[in-house]
Formats: C-alpha cells, structure tokens, sequence
C-alpha cells in the first residue's frame, strides 16, 4: 500500500491562526464602521434630547453622504487596527505553542507513522517536561489505539479461523506480491513455517510468476469476479509441483489484497497423462486393431467405423459413413434387420451371428457383438459393436461336419486312439468290419483287434506316428470280434492338437480280403500266361527262323532267275539288234525294266524284314550330325539338281543310330524325288520339344499329294503316284514308320496337292549329358 507522509499538525496550526486573525479583522473593520455611522445620525439627538417614538424616513443629503464616507474611512482604519492587533496576539500565541508543544507533537507523528508500518507499534514515553494537556492527549491516544489493536487482532483471528478452515492453500497477498498471511495448509503445502511465509513474496514460492503481469493484471479483477490459472510452485525441498489458482479482490482494513486458494493437481494432471494416453492407446487400438469396429445411430445408420471394418467389407470409411448397416447384409436375412435392431435398442445388448456381402460380393460369416450408449436421463445416443470374421471358422466347421457325415458314413474303418493305444473313436465302418460296437471299444485298447504275432508291428507303427511320420497303405492282417482274421490295407497318421503336438493316431482300414483273393487268383492266371507266353516266343522264335530262312531262300531262289531273264534279254537285245524292229526293242526294254524292279522289290522286302528282327541299342544320338552324314551320302542322287537343305537347331533323341539313319535316309530321299519337277528345289528340317519327346519334321516344296489319302502312305507297297512318275517300290516310308515304331514314336505326314508335303516323327528326347 502507498502510504502518504505524515507531517506534524504545525501547518495546519498556523493556518487556522491566520484564518482566526482574518476573522477578527474583518470583525473590528465592520464594528468602526457601525460605530461611526451612529455616532453621526444619533448623536446629536441623543445629547439634544430622546428618540423619536416613531422613525420617519429622513431624506439623503449631502451632509449625510458626507458622514457615511466618514464611517467607511473609520471602519477601514479600525480594520487595519484590529488586524495588526490581532497579528501581533497570534504570532505570540504561536510562538509559546511551538515551544511547548514541538517534541511531544513529533514524537506522536513519530508514533503514527510507526503504527502505520507496524500495526503492533505503541507510543513512545513523553518526555518530563510535556504539560498535563499533552499528557491527557497522549493517554486519549494511547486509548484508541488499544482499541484498535483489540479490533485489528479480533479482525485477524477471524481471518485466520476462516482460512484455517478451507482445505486449500490459501494466500493473503498485497500489491506488491508480498505474502500477508496464509493458512496452515499452505504451510503445509510447502514444506514452510507460517513465520518463513510471512517473510516472502509470490516469486519466492512461484518459480513462473511474473511481476509485472501481476501489477498489470493482478488487481484488474473485481469483487465478484475470480480469477483462475494453473502455476507450478516450488516447496522448500525443491520440489515443483502443479497448482491451480483461484484468486478473489478483497479489502482488508481499507487495503486491497488478492485472497488466491492453491489447489494441488498434481493427482488430477497425472489422471490427465493416464486419461491421454489411454485415449492414445485406445486410438491406436481403434486404427490399428484387426478386429473390426462399428458404430450406429438411432436409425441403424453408420456414425463411425475403423479400418478394420474397412478392410472385412473391402470400402473406404467415407463410402459407409451415413449408409444402413442392413444395406450390407444378405438378401436372404436383410428384411429382419428393422425386427433385429429395434430388439437391440430394447435389450441395450447384442450378440448375434450374420451374414455380410462384401463389395467384392463375398459373402462372409460375422460374430456381432454390442451394446447401447445412452446419456445420463437414458436416452438412445449410439451403439458400439465388434464384428469378428468367422467365415474361416464356419467354413471349418461345416468341412468337419461334412467330414464326420463322410466318417460316418464310410464303409472303411475309421478309427483314433491316443498315444497309449487307447481307442477314442469307432465309426459304422469299423464295427461292420470287426464285429464290434463303439461302446465296446471306446476306451478300450487297439491291441484287441491285433493278432499276437502283429503286436511288435504295431509298436512299430506307433514309434513312427510319435516322430510325425506317416504309413500308407500298409497291409497287414486284424482279428474280428468272432476271432476270424482279415486282410486289411492300413493308413495311420498324428492326430496333432492346436500347438502341433502329437496326441494321437487316425487309422483308416480297408477291407482287402476280396482283393487278396483276386491278386491270388490273377496270380495263378499271371503265371499260366508267363507259360504260355513262353511257349508262344519260342514257337515265334522258331517261326522268325524259318522265316528268315525261307527270306534268304527266296531271295536266292527269285534273284536266279531273275539274273537269267534280265541277262538273256540283254543278250537278245544285242546278238538280234539287227532283226529286232522298234516294238521288239521296246519290248526287251520293258523285260529289263522289270527285272531291275523286281531285283529292288526283293531288295526292299528283305531290308523290311530285316528292320523287324533287329536288336535296338538305344544311346543319345545326334541328330544334326546324322542329318548332314545322310545328306553327304546322297550326294549323287542330287547330282546336277538345284537343291537346297536348311535346317534348324536339332535336340539329340535316345535311340539307335543305325536304325535312325534309314529314317533319315528314307525321309530326305522321298523329298529329293518328289522335287524333281522343281527348277529349284528346297528341303527344310526343323524341330520342337513336346513333354518327353522331341519332334522332328522334314518339309519340301515337291508335288505333295492328296491329304485324303494321307491314312495309306505308312503301308506297305502303298504307293500315290504312278511308277512312270516316280520310281519307288512304297516300302520306305513302312520301314520309317516300323522304325519309329519300335522307339516308342510316332509318324505323321501332311501335304496340299503340288505345294509340297511334310513328314513328321517323334523319339524319346536324350539329355545332351549323357
């Protein structure tokens, strides 16, 4: 507070003496010239004789203007008198004051100001020599200020209850931020004395506090307004800890103060990190969740979803906000939602299974589970549910049903047991094939159903399921409940539980009893064939002896004559050249001709007979190599021709090179004749892999032939061209087709009448490796 200075009442002492001495002047002044006046109207009656009864008006002349200017001159003089008269009186009167009463005077301002600074400050002692007025002054003084202090301490010990009382830190603050009182919370809050804070400023305590936001802005507030902030303050440990100040305009004994209640939110700001980052967590969960989450107005529209929804139902999070939830449920369920969703809003919960179509038009399997939001007088405000995908688990479910109805009903027995043997399921098909019902054998050990001498097979089976391992038809033989054994074809697999432990074995057995029977019986036929075929190659044996014989013989025997004839016609036709008319020359020609042809046929037969009999020694063959050899040796059957070979890159084939080479030859030949009519004629061989087979192709641009009759070109002495066109016996392409044959290929030929033909074949492809 700005406290004025106080002055010794001297001033004011002399000021009102002047006023005094004024007066007095002003009073003598007007009493002269009172006095006067009379003197002049009324004196002469007066010593003449009495007054008058009655006053009359007595007119103004000039002797009576003389005897008023006479009185004002008067009563000026007496003025000016009685002033200096009074002038003189009080400058003595002040003079014997200020000597009696100066040091008492300044020792009772020196009082107030003392009091002023310090309220529990009395008067100083008066000196000896102060007169009894000043004494009886003094005690006045001394009275009232006792009072004072009584009401000024009594004012205090409320205050003090009163803050004592609020459960807050509560501050007593001035102008200058100075702390004025606080209660004892506050004192305890920071870890001071009541003394220590009484001592200390808002700065000391308040590590954020502004002095010159204070004095700006600390006292704008008024009486019914709070002003509220959160600070830190800082205890006498220091420790920092969080407050929130509500600060109220108060005066007290005519000076303004701040009253500021300190809250400790220490508590409330660690609930408001907890609050925040549990909303961080829960945002986190609510994007980053696979599971997926939806909420709903009062009409079943979409207010918010998160991407997991997002991506069950495969649209963006603004394509589904404001739309119906029905609108993504099956047509077949989609009328029940209005029924469905007003039970929801009724029970408040929901935990339901649907079926959703996704914007791609899969359908899904969902668990719905929900509740309502409602505000605090139970009105509707929102739903929150979660939507778990159990398509995979519907899906599964409906599989295992599928699957028990196939075990159910499957004539095989289907059996589990757990890792000690023990039996945990029985279908219809096991108790058809051993006799026994599942209650029988539920429980009961698998070793009931194995004979004595096959116990050490199942030991054997089990140690491999225990090790994951798997046995496939493994056939063995099982007792029946009537002791008969059976021939039964066993599969056993681990039965693996959620974590891929092994906990037991599945077994399928099936019946084989009729197959053994007929595996015996085929058996028995098996090796009655293996004789007779036995018996059949060696009489085929015997039959390609006699054959090759009887082709030797008659190679010989039709050759003999053949020599003769071809030799007496040429003897003819030169001893009888001169006798012979041109007919007869024509004649003897055509004998030779055939002869020739003949000697070819036979030629041919024998080589075709020959391609049948021969022993195959399959090897890889190179079959570019092979090509160009053929085509070298065919050198003078293109001898004088335009002829052109082009081929491509050709894969080795497996098979026997000696037999290849007549498919080769055969082959190139057939285009080397059919090309004649060609100026320029052009051979081309390529070839393709097809699987395990390599395909190889040999194309002219000759005469070609009739596709229709394609069907007899592998035949033999099949022939599509006259003998005076082409020469030829039509045993080639029989002996390429037989070759080809017996590798295991095929043949193949196509061709347009006079724009060319192509033959194709396939071998066993050869890893160029081996």
């Amino acid at each position: 507070m700005n406290r004025q200075e106080y002055r010794p009442p001297h001033g004011k002492l002399k000021s009102a003496v002047i006023r005094i001495t004024a007066l007095v002047a002003g009073l003598g002044s007007t009493l002269f010239f009172l006095l006067t006046l009379w003197e002049h109207q009324y004196g002469a009656n007066a010593r003449s004789g009495p007054l008058p009864a009655t006053a009359e008006a007595v007119p103004i002349t000039d002797e009576s203007q003389s005897y008023f200017i006479d009185a004002l001159h008067n009563g000026v003089a007496g003025g000016l008198y009685t002033l200096v008269l009074a002038s003189l009186t009080a400058f003595a009167v002040l003079k014997a004051v200020k000597t009696s009463l100066a040091q008492p005077l300044e020792a009772l301002s020196q009082a107030l100001r003392s009091i002023a600074a310090d309220e529990d400050a009395g008067l100083p002692p008066l000196p000896d020599h102060a007169d009894d007025s000043i004494r009886r002054l003094s005690a006045s003084i001394d009275g009232l200020l006792e009072r004072y202090h009584q009401h000024f301490e009594a004012k205090q010990a409320l205050l003090r209850f009163s803050l004592d009382r609020v459960s807050e830190a509560a501050y007593l603050v001035d102008r200058d931020a100075r702390i004025r009182d606080v209660n004892a919370e506050a004192a305890r809050a920071l870890g001071y004395s009541r003394e220590q804070l009484l001592r200390m400023s808002i700065p000391d305590i308040d590590p954020e506090f502004s002095m010159e936001l204070w004095r700006k802005e600390g006292f704008k507030v008024k009486p019914d307004q709070t002003l509220t902030f959160e600070t830190v303050h800082k205890a006498a440990d220091g420790r920092t800890f969080p407050v929130e100040i509500s600060a109220v305009y108060s005066e007290f004994d005519g000076r303004p103060y701040n009253l500021a209640l300190a809250r400790d939110i220490s508590e409330r700001k660690k609930a408001e990190r907890e609050l925040r980052a549990s909303e961080a967590r829960f945002r986190h969960l609510f994007e980053e969740s696979p599971v997926a989450y939806q909420s709903l107005d009062i009409q079943g529209r979409y207010l918010d979803v998160n991407p997991g929804l997002c991506r069950l139902l495969g649209y963006a999070r603004d394509e589904l906000i404001g739309r119906c939830f029905d609108e993504f449920w099956v047509d077949e369920i989609q009328p029940q939602f209005p029924k469905e969703f007003e039970g929801f809003k009724l029970r408040g919960k929901v935990n339901n299974e649907l079926q959703l179509r996704c914007k791609d038009g899969r359908v899904l399997f969902v668990a719905l589970d929900g509740t309502i939001q409602r505000d605090e007088i139970g009105k509707f405000v929102r739903t929150h549910c979660i939507l778990h995908d159990i398509t995979t688990y519907r899906m599964a479910e409906q599989a295992l049903m599928h699957y028990a109805a196939i075990v159910a009903s499957s004539e095989d027995a289907i059996i589990s047991k757990d890792l000690s043997g023990k039996i945990t399921s029985w279908n219809g098909g096991a108790e058809s094939l051993f006799g026994y019902r599942a209650e029988e054998m539920l429980g009961k050990p698998i070793a009931a159903i194995i004979p004595a001498d096959r116990w050490e097979e199942e030991g054997m089976i089990m140690k491999g399921i225990s090790e994951g391992r798997t046995f496939k038809h493994y056939e063995t033989q099982r007792r029946r409940k009537d002791g008969q054994l059976v021939d039964v074809s066993v599969t056993v697999s681990p039965v693996k539980d959620r974590q891929g432990g092994i906990v037991g074995a599945s077994k399928i057995a099936r019946d084989i009893t009729e197959r053994k029977r007929v595996e015996k019986e085929l058996q028995r036929h098996r090796e009655h064939l293996e004789e007779l075929v036995a018996a059949r190659t060696n009489a085929l044996e015997a039959l390609n002896g006699e054959l090759e014989a009887f082709s030797f013989s008659v190679s010989h025997d039709l050759r003999t004559p053949l020599r003769a004839i071809d030799g007496f016609s040429r003897l003819l036709a030169k001893k009888y050249a001169g006798h012979l008319d041109e007919e007869g020359h024509r004649l003897i020609s055509v004998v030779c001709q055939n002869t020739e042809r003949m000697s070819q046929l036979i030629d041919d037969i024998l080589a075709f007979s020959r391609v049948g009999r021969g022993e195959l020694h399959p090897a890889p063959v190179d079959m570019e190599a092979l090509l160009l050899d053929v085509w070298t040796e065919l050198e003078p059957h293109r001898q004088g021709r335009k002829i052109h070979l082009e081929f491509a890159p050709l894969p080795p084939a497996l098979g026997d090179a000696a037999s290849l080479r007549q498919v080769w030859s055969n082959l190139l030949c057939n285009a080397i004749k059919f090309t004649l009519p060609r100026a320029e004629a052009h051979v081309w061989v390529d070839a393709r892999q097809e699987g395990r087979d390599n395909w190889y192709r040999v194309r002219d641009n000759g005469v070609g032939f009739d596709p229709a009759y394609r069907h007899k070109l592998f035949g033999v002495f099949q022939r599509l061209h006259a003998v005076d066109e082409f020469e030829g016996t039509g045993i080639g392409l029989a002996i390429v087709k037989r070759v080809v044959g017996r590798h295991g290929g095929r043949v193949d030929a196509d061709a347009t009448l006079d724009q060319g033909a192509s033959f194709s074949f396939t071998l066993p492809a050869a890893d160029t490796k081996a």
